[in-house]
């Protein structure tokens, strides 16, 4: 009896420190579990979020011009436009992208060429390929959403837009002051008195 008691004594000994490292063990795993799946969920979120992003401010479809709705097509495009098509791939790849969207605007691939500019930080190239298409107000959101306030507010007066061109001369007033006067003009050409004199009051 004595000795087996000795046994159940040296047992408990390392049976407790031998637990609690098992137990540190566990905790650390799914620790590290639990924060992966917190960042992968941030990063699905953010993905979300910068894909809603580019949809806020887009005039529904039925408003497009004809011109907008009509590009990107690949199976209309000629032979020799599918080859062209395939030699703007080869150039994006290469990471040619102003060579790349200019093939791709040739063949009416307005759209691919946009986006590959605007993701790749061509953001002036980007808006002009919507001037050219007489879109606007399209510029303007590339221009907005980069942060290219002052340019978004010019193509939006352009389209006639003048309380939108208005608010972004208040984001451009953020870094410049000056700029509360262009938005409080802005906000008198589209009859919103009120928000003229707000802004007014910020000079």
């Amino acid at each position: 009896m004595k000795h087996q008691a000795v046994d159940l004594a040296i047992l408990a000994k390392y049976l407790l420190p031998a637990s609690i490292i098992i137990l540190i063990v566990l905790y650390l795993f799914f620790r590290r579990l639990v924060i992966s799946y917190v960042a992968l969920k941030t990063q699905v979120q953010a993905a979300e979020k910068a894909a809603q992003m580019r949809r806020i401010g887009q005039p529904p479809a039925k408003t497009e011009p004809i011109i907008v709705r009509r590009t990107d097509l690949y199976d209309q495009l000629t032979p020799q436009q599918k080859i062209v098509h395939k030699q703007a791939e080869d150039l994006a790849v290469q990471k040619n992208f102003r060579e790349a969207s200019k093939l791709f605007e040739s063949i009416n691939f307005q759209r691919k060429a946009i986006d590959l500019l605007e993701f790749n930080g061509f953001i002036e190239d980007a808006a002009q390929i919507l001037l050219r298409m007489k879109v606007p107000y399209r510029a303007a959101i590339i221009y907005d959403r980069n942060g290219q306030f002052v340019r978004a507010a010019e193509c939006f007066a352009l389209d006639g837009k003048h309380d939108s061109a208005a608010r972004s001369f208040e984001k451009a007033a953020g870094a410049d002051y000056h700029f509360f006067k262009n938005a409080g003009q802005a906000f008198l050409t589209a009859g919103m008195t009120d928000n003229a004199l707000e802004v007014y009051g910020k000079i």
